[in-house]
């Protein structure tokens, strides 16, 4: 007996030995392979997609829209995809005309857009600007005073003088999206070399468009300026503008037209900038208040006699004396004033 229970005592002791080392973890190393399938985890949408920035209600709002992310990056926008040089007809006379039946190119993506932002495009390697874009509306708007940008040169910039020019210089500095609808006024992405007559004449009333619509109704406007270059050249053709208002579906407010980057009576060298005197138009611009049959606001698109009370308030920026007659000026969008034209619709 003594002999048995020995026996079984030594098998009892083997077995709790061998069930011990099984229960021992593994020192053996998981594969690099494998640790990094555990670690990866698959980029989504959601974490690559750029968001629109949420609009908060703070005294520097305007200044915060415009230090968000660059999210034209995002938003590539080219002209060439939906645009040809072939379909702009050579400038005769009209300062902007209407591309795609005035319908802007915007995708469905874009008109989704939930959230006011603003967004400006890199410089490309000849440092020329791409597009601006937005949504826009009076949070955008800026707070404060505006500053010179004397030191910003964009592409293809000369500081030349012409008699017959308005406020003498050719070219302006040409904010894609106006300082008065988006605050930015020193970033060289949102600056191009245009001239006076595109600068005035072309952008100003359709800026003041989208203005006039933001303070009336209090609703965002999508709207993207584009600067349109052909080739190598430093200055451009030209601006696509676009616009449209999304809380009513583009009702209130939508557009798509070219500015010609011209100067009457200049001939431009798009390439370089340079450009001379050819004497082949007189300026609009050389009539007079005193002269004048009519004094146009560009601001409120308002026609009016050069002597109503209305002309004496106005911004000089705004004013336009022309003497083209009431019914070409009615036939351009513009509307009579009620005060000193009694709200007339044709031309005496």
């Amino acid at each position: 007996m003594k002999k048995t229970g020995g026996y079984l005592l030594i098998l009892l002791l083997a077995a709790g030995l061998l069930a011990g080392c099984m229960n021992v973890p593994s020192a053996k190393p998981v594969p690099a392979a494998e640790s990094e399938q555990v670690q990866t985890v698959p980029e989504t949408a959601s974490q690559t997609e750029t968001e629109l920035p949420v609009q908060t209600e703070t005294a520097d709002t305007a200044e915060t829209i415009l230090q968000t992310e660059n999210l034209a990056a995002e938003k590539t926008f080219s002209w060439e995809k939906v645009l040809s040089l072939d379909d702009i007809p050579p400038f005769t006379g009209e300062a902007v005309i209407e591309i795609n039946g005035n319908v802007p190119f915007f995708t469905e993506e874009d008109l989704r857009a939930s959230s006011s932002f603003v967004s400006y495009s890199d410089l490309d390697g000849l440092g020329r600007c791409a597009a601006a874009y937005g949504c826009v509306g009076t949070e955008t708007e800026p707070a404060g005073e505006r500053t010179l940008n004397d030191q910003i040169h964009p592409s293809g910039w000369h500081s030349d003088t012409y008699d017959f020019v308005d406020q003498l210089y050719l070219y302006n500095r040409c904010h894609l999206i106006a300082y008065s609808i988006a605050g930015s006024n020193g970033d060289p992405r949102n600056l191009i070399t245009g001239t006076r007559y595109m600068n005035t004449k072309g952008m100003l009333p359709y800026e003041n468009k989208v203005l006039r619509y933001i303070e009336e109704t209090g609703n965002h406007v999508l709207y993207r300026v584009t600067p349109v270059f052909e080739g190598d050249n430093l200055v451009a053709s030209g601006v696509l503008m676009e616009a449209y208002s999304l809380e009513d579906s583009g009702s209130g407010l939508m557009y798509c037209v070219y500015a010609y980057n011209v100067q009457p009576g200049i001939r431009i060298d798009y390439l370089t900038g340079d450009n001379e005197e050819d004497g082949s138009y007189v300026p609009e611009s050389e009539v007079s208040e005193e002269d004048c049959k009519y004094v146009v606001n560009l601001r409120s698109e308002k026609i009016h006699l050069p002597d109503c009370e209305s002309v004496k308030k106005m911004s000089e920026l705004n004013k336009w004396p022309t003497n083209l007659s009431l019914e070409d000026l009615i036939k351009k969008g513009y509307e009579p004033c009620q005060n000193c034209l009694g709200g007339q619709q044709t031309g005496k």
